[in-house]
C-alpha cells in the first residue's frame, strides 16, 4: 500500500512539473488559442499581451479574434478564416504579404503569423496562433 502511495505521489509530482514546463514554453512565446467555432480567445501567452500592448493578464480572453485584426482586413480576413478551418494545418498565414496586428492602443504592429490547426480540446476546437514581431531590420 505504501509503495502505492508513493507512485501516485510521485505521478502528481510530475504532473506539477509537467505543468510548470509548459507554462514556462507558453509564455516565452507570443501564443493565442482561438476557439475555432465561435472564434474568441481563449488564451494569450503573457509574451502575446506583452507585445500587443495588454497590461493585465487575461484582458485578451473571451475577445473576439478581430479584436487583433487592423480595422482595413476585418472582412477579408472572414474568408480566409473558413477556407483556413476547412482543412487546418501547420503553416505560415499571409505567404508573400506583409501581416499586422493591432494592439490594445489601436496601432498596429508588423508580425509573422503562424497557424496550427491543434483539434480539439476539451470538446473544443482549437486553433494555435504564434506571433513574431517584425522590426524594420527585419524579425
Amino acid at each position: 500500500m505504501m509503495e502505492r502511495l508513493s507512485e501516485i505521489v510521485r505521478a502528481g509530482e510530475a504532473a506539477a512539473l509537467e505543468r510548470q514546463y509548459l507554462a514556462l514554453v507558453l509564455d516565452s512565446v507570443a501564443v493565442v488559442l482561438i476557439h475555432a467555432d465561435s472564434q474568441k480567445i481563449l488564451y494569450a501567452s503573457k509574451r502575446a499581451e506583452e507585445m500587443l500592448g495588454y497590461m493585465f493578464r487575461g484582458e485578451l480572453e473571451g475577445q473576439p479574434l478581430e479584436t487583433l485584426l487592423p480595422s482595413d482586413v476585418i472582412g477579408l480576413h472572414a474568408s480566409h478564416v473558413t477556407k483556413y478551418l476547412a482543412e487546418p494545418t501547420l503553416r505560415p498565414m499571409g505567404q508573400g504579404r506583409q501581416l499586422r496586428a493591432r494592439k490594445q492602443d489601436g496601432s498596429t504592429i508588423n508580425v509573422h503569423i503562424g497557424l496550427d490547426g491543434l483539434g480539439v480540446i476539451g470538446g473544443q476546437r482549437v486553433v494555435c496562433v504564434t506571433l513574431l514581431q517584425m522590426h524594420a531590420q527585419g524579425v
